[in-house]
């Protein structure tokens, strides 16, 4: 039973495949090779224009402008550690360092550190100038579940100069 219907089938495709090739050949003597390319362009145009009209729903919070208040975290050594309380919908925080044991533009490394200890995200930036924070802007993407996580600044030759303790709580 399983063979029979196996060869209708394979001659049923036959038949397609067969007129496909006629038809293929047929347009393309009526409209030579051109009108093909020229087909591939449009649609590629075509998705272009719709990539560039639609916007994908997990950005849609960077096409207007928001209002975000900074969590100040505070380095290890002064008192607890600071909630992170991540809302729905919110797809960002801003965390508030302030370095004081780093000269101004002095080049560091932080580094975000996940509740097991596994290291989740690291960058470069510069420390800032005297009297001003440091503003880490932390996507909600990055943290993916709750406790006790840390924000880890280094110098350029690796060595920790400072350790924000935070816990991350999900509202």
């Amino acid at each position: 039973m399983l063979l029979g219907l196996a060869e209708g089938f394979a001659t049923a495709l036959g038949f397609f495949t067969a007129g496909l090739s006629a038809a293929a050949t047929g347009f393309s003597a009526a409209f030579g090779a051109a009108s093909g390319l020229a087909l591939a362009c449009l649609a590629l145009a075509g998705l272009a224009a719709w990539q560039a009209f639609v916007v994908i729903p997990s950005l849609r919070w960077a096409a207007a402008p928001q209002a975000l208040s900074p969590v100040v975290l505070r380095a290890a050594a002064r008192g607890e550690e600071q909630a992170l309380a991540i809302r729905r919908g919110q797809a960002l925080s801003l965390l508030s360092l302030d370095v004081n044991s780093a000269d101004p533009g002095a080049p560091l490394t932080y580094e975000l550190i996940a509740p097991g200890g596994a290291l989740r995200h690291k960058g470069t930036t510069q420390a800032p100038p005297a009297g001003s924070p440091l503003i880490v802007v932390l996507p909600h993407a990055a943290i993916r579940e709750p406790g006790g996580w840390v924000l880890r600044l280094c110098n350029q030759q690796g060595a920790e100069i400072a350790r924000y303790p935070f816990s991350v709580q999900f509202n």
